[in-house]
């Protein structure tokens, strides 16, 4: 099982069920620094600044405008304030982004002590390599990846790994063994390291299992008039323009197909022409038909009846094909596909807020589109985005919830109709985000660290009982951890709605945010992947009981040998030295017996010159001894480990199974 996945999953899931906060959640506190950085407080915030602060900053350089709005939205109204569709900053954060930098920079410290540490290790013991501090850092970072999860759980079970496993990791586990048994301040700073990889791999870089672009290609999205008036730039702020703009080309870029039924082509269309109509008569224009952007640029009545006219044209450059509304027909009536027409009507009509002089058009073009949907998906439902078929983009969220509603979808865990703008944004990045390739991997989990508190004991628990259920129940592919992804961004969208009462949600409504995962993902919700959840930690303590014996049993039997060999090279080392200098010594005698008295004297100096230099010289080569006597001793305890470990394996399997 890819260990990524694994830690991803395991972790989103836990910090779910222990504190109701999905991946958005978690990247808040950058967001709330970007927003301190590039606003003063009681001002506008300027939408495109701090998506670009924030993916410069943090690495998330596809982050869309619409997922940094879904943000904001968590952060009203104790954050930000939101007027007009805008945010205005309100709440001072000044403390929390000291404390956020305080315990940045304090993890920096430890880190940079880990590889400190580390470094002067495989110097030691890997003498003939040369190591940086980014060469040692990325060794430490690959060795999180494969072995990260077996150090946080069971440090000892690093012992086996073999030195031709790679003398690296090999070195590493030794260094990290060492550190452990030793209970050393370095320890405790390599644990947060590792949380903080742990929470980095949920937060980092995700992978699809396939291409997105392959297996969004089946998919068609219907955009609704608002969004389509934002992108071609008719409303102020032009950010709106940019983030509709950003939206399209993010699905486009996903292989996702664009069209726009032929009554919101007319929609806009309208709009146009009661803004012509309005200047041709006054400048005191009601909201609906004023066009901001238009305003500001002073347009007359004869450039918008110009514009008008390539309006067609200038919605195709989008990359949106317009299509016929497709409507019943007696002869092809389909009772799957039949919608309740009037009934809907009169619900948008009672719960929207459209505009008292269009409330008749309005709610008449919502209707089309849900019907039009369903006629398009010929009735049928479907559990999983891509496979949806067509839906229909708003930038009404309230919209998508009544028709959600009014259909039963919600009950039926069904893909929507229609999806809001921002959610079908936050869940298509969910889907398939990266960070910058190039972004450094120690800043990642420095930064993980500090919006990491420190892992209760609870939640450890948690998680490696999580990791357990979802070993025991088999492998887990990329695109499964991408639906608990979106699950979770579902279920908190849900409980937002409902102002963060969880009793105010009902059994069906969870159903509806639920990830249609396999049967063997559901455990506790299917009595056969419980009864062999519970057989496999039976198993499991047994193996790790048994590997526990067997791992001391070759630590010990290490220790001894290297102990052994140690002294023996020792002994053999000062036995040496005692001959070289007993040579120097009759060396000179022999070359002083027969001469004169003063002669005698100044040998007599000189060999005690010689003596002293030679003691001075031992002091200074003792390092280089002890390290020399280490090296042959470690060498010979690792060859003795080794045949040790290929008895225990004989018995009990590889340890590369426990390690993984």
């Amino acid at each position: 099982m890819n260990n990524n996945i694994l830690i991803s999953v395991g972790i989103l899931q836990n910090i779910w069920e222990q504190h109701k906060q999905d991946t958005l959640d978690l990247l808040m506190p950058f967001l709330k620094r970007s927003i301190a950085r590039t606003t003063k407080l009681g001002d506008i915030i300027d939408l495109d600044s701090i998506t670009h602060d924030f993916r410069s900053e943090y690495g998330y350089d596809d982050i869309p405008m619409n997922v940094i709005t879904v943000m904001l939205n968590r952060l009203s109204p104790s954050v930000v304030k939101k007027e007009n569709g805008r945010y205005r900053f309100k709440k001072d954060l000044n403390q929390e982004v000291t404390d956020f930098e305080r315990k940045k920079r304090i993890n920096k410290e430890h880190q940079e002590k880990v590889i400190e540490a580390l470094k002067a290790h495989l110097e030691e013991n890997i003498p003939l390599e040369k190591f940086s501090d980014d060469t040692v850092t990325d060794y430490l970072y690959s060795f999180f990846v494969s072995n990260g999860l077996c150090m946080a759980r069971d440090t000892d079970a690093l012992i086996g790994i073999k030195r031709k496993d790679g003398k690296v990791e090999y070195e590493i586990a030794r260094f990290v063994m060492n550190e452990y048994h030793n209970d050393t301040t370095v320890f405790s700073y390599l644990c947060d390291m590792v949380y903080g990889f742990f929470v980095s791999t949920a937060l980092g870089i995700q992978q699809a299992a396939t291409p997105t672009k392959t297996k969004m290609r089946g998919l068609s999205c219907y955009i609704d008039t608002r969004i389509i008036i934002n992108a071609l730039g008719l409303h102020l702020p032009m950010e709106t323009k940019a983030s509709a703009v950003e939206f399209f080309d993010m699905l486009k870029n996903s292989g996702v197909q664009l069209y726009c039924f032929q009554h919101n082509f007319n929609e806009i269309q309208n709009v146009l022409t009661a803004y012509k109509t309005s200047l041709s008569i006054t400048r005191n224009k009601t909201p609906w038909n004023t066009l901001e952007a238009f305003d500001a640029q002073g347009y007359t009545a004869s450039d918008v009846e110009s514009y008008i006219t390539r309006l067609s044209h200038r919605i195709e450059n989008l990359g949106i094909e317009i299509k016929p509304t497709p409507s019943y027909e007696p002869s092809l009536y389909n009772k799957t596909a039949y919608i309740d027409s009037k009934g809907l009507e009169e619900l948008l009509k009672a719960e929207m807020r459209y505009n008292t002089n269009s409330i008749n058009t309005a709610a008449e073009a919502d209707v089309n589109s849900a019907v039009a949907i369903m006629l398009l998906r010929n009735g049928n439902n479907a559990y999983e985005l891509e496979k949806a078929g067509h839906i229909f983009v708003s930038s009404s969220s309230r919209y998508c919830s009544i028709v959600s509603r009014f259909l039963g979808i919600q009950e039926l865990g069904c893909v929507p109709v229609a999806y809001s703008e921002t959610d079908l944004s936050s869940l298509m990045w969910l889907r398939n985000y990266s960070t910058h390739k190039d972004y450094p991997k120690s800043k990642l989990i420095e930064n993980a660290m500090s919006i990491l508190e420190v892992p209760s004991q609870q939640f450890l628990t948690g998680l490696f009982d999580t990791i357990d259920r979802l070993q025991s129940q088999g492998d887990i592919t990329a695109d499964e951890a991408t639906i608990l992804r979106q699950d979770y961004y579902s279920k908190k969208e849900i409980l937002s709605a409902a102002k963060g009462d969880s009793d105010a949600i009902t059994e069906e409504t969870l159903k509806a945010a639920k990830a249609r995962l396999r049967d063997k993902y559901i455990g506790d919700e299917n009595k056969q992947a419980e009864l062999n959840y519970q057989k496999y930690i039976i198993q499991k303590e047994e193996n790790n009981r048994a590997f526990k014996k067997a791992s001391d049993s070759i630590r010990e039997i290490g220790e001894n040998e290297f102990s052994k060999w140690e002294k023996r090279l020792t002994k053999i080392a000062n036995i040496g030295m005692i001959i070289i200098l007993v040579i120097i010594v009759g060396c000179m005698i022999y070359g002083i017996v027969g001469t004169s008295s003063w002669a005698l004297i100044t040998a007599a100096v000189l060999l005690i010159v010689d003596v002293f230099a030679f003691i001075d010289l031992l002091k200074n080569k003792k390092k280089t001894i002890k390290k020399w006597i280490n090296s042959i001793a470690r060498r010979k305890a690792d060859n003795v480990m080794d045949k040790k470990r290929e008895e225990y394996e004989a018995l009990l399997g590889s340890f590369d199974q426990r390690i993984s």
